[in-house]
């Protein structure tokens, strides 16, 4: 329960999917090709650490592609998240 009262609800994963999505959006309107190349780095590295990338929702949805009817995981763990990658909780010093 937060300060006021209200009780935290969970999002579905089709809310957080959509949500990253108008990022992901957000992030190419506003910065392509700077996006794009930090998109490329972090795909580099899923790639390398997770061999079954092509499993997860939200892989397909950072490069573009449409994931297959058997894609069942939604994110990666830890430092390999997208869900941080896209929308992190803490922003990076610049």
């Amino acid at each position: 329960m937060s300060e006021t009262g209200e009780v935290a609800v969970e999002e579905t994963e089709d809310q957080k999917y959509d949500h990253l999505s108008s990022i992901w959006g957000k992030n190419m309107r506003e910065d392509g090709e700077n996006f794009w190349g930090r998109v490329y780095d972090k795909v580099e590295e899923i790639r390398k650490n997770h061999p079954d990338y092509q499993q997860y929702r939200l892989y397909h949805l950072l490069v573009g592609s449409t994931p297959e009817k058997d894609a069942d995981k939604f994110d990666f763990p830890d430092e390999d998240s997208i869900e941080n990658f896209l929308d992190p909780k803490e922003k990076p010093e610049t």
